[in-house]
C-alpha cells in the first residue's frame, strides 16, 4: 500500500472529513460528517473516486422522490434493491463487511434509478427467489452479472462450491455426485485422494 493521502477537513459531495479511523477490510477509512448531521465511516477510495458523497440520505431523497411516480415502494423487488445499496454503502449496515467492506458495489445505472434496476433484472419469478450474482460471485451488481435464482442454486455459487470437471464441463461436485447415485462425501473423499473423476463416481462404494 502506498502512501496514506491526508483527507482530513476535505469535503466530497455532502461529507466532509473528520479524521482517520481504524482501517476497513484492510483499507484506510474516514469518520466523515453528512450536511444532514450524520456521521458516518467511508474508505478514503471511496470518497476520492466519488463512489460515496453522503450518509445516505442524498440517495433516500432521490429514491423518495421516485417513489411517488413509479409506486411500487413495498413491493418485493424495490425491498431486494434497497437492500443490496444498504449492504454496498452503508458502512452500518449488516453484512457491509461482506459486501461494500470487500469493495462489491452496484452500477450506476440501477444505482441512480430503480426503475432501471426493475427494467433490467424484471420481476421476481416467485417468493422463494432472490438476487443473485452470476456468473461472478465476487463482483458487482450489474447487467449481465446477476440472476434471481432459489436458495438451492445460489448455494452453488460460493466460494465453498467444489468443482469437477466432467464431459468437458465444469460442474459443482455435489450436482454430479447426486447424478451419479454416489454420495456427495464419498465422492470429494475419493476426489481429494487422488481418483480422476469418472472412477470416483462410478466405483461402487462397496469398494472404496
Amino acid at each position: 500500500m502506498g502512501r496514506l493521502i491526508n483527507l482530513a477537513k476535505k469535503k466530497y459531495g455532502r461529507l466532509r472529513v473528520l479524521h482517520r479511523v481504524e482501517n476497513i477490510a484492510g483499507y484506510p477509512a474516514w469518520m466523515c460528517k453528512c450536511k444532514c448531521g450524520n456521521k458516518v465511516v467511508v474508505r478514503g477510495q471511496c470518497l476520492r473516486d466519488g463512489l460515496t458523497q453522503s450518509c445516505g440520505c442524498w440517495h433516500s431523497e432521490i429514491a423518495a422522490k421516485r417513489l411517488r411516480t413509479h409506486g411500487r415502494a413495498r413491493t418485493p423487488e424495490h425491498r431486494i434493491w434497497c437492500g443490496i445499496k444498504k449492504r454496498c454503502y452503508n458502512s452500518k449496515a449488516i453484512g457491509y463487511d461482506r459486501w461494500g467492506g470487500r469493495g462489491v458495489r452496484m452500477c450506476k445505472r440501477w444505482r441512480d434509478s430503480f426503475e432501471n434496476f426493475l427494467a433490467d433484472v424484471g420481476p421476481r419469478p416467485s417468493p422463494k427467489h432472490s438476487l443473485d450474482r452470476f456468473p461472478d460471485n465476487d463482483g458487482d451488481y450489474k447487467p449481465g452479472n446477476v440472476r434471481w435464482a432459489t436458495r438451492s442454486e445460489q448455494s452453488l455459487n460460493t466460494c465453498r462450491t467444489k468443482y469437477v470437471v466432467i464431459g468437458g464441463k465444469k460442474r459443482p461436485a455435489s450436482v454430479v455426485a447426486k447424478e451419479r447415485g454416489i454420495g456427495g462425501t464419498t465422492f470429494r473423499r475419493r476426489i481429494t485422494l487422488g481418483w480422476s473423476v469418472m472412477r470416483a463416481c462410478t466405483q461402487p462404494t462397496k469398494e472404496n
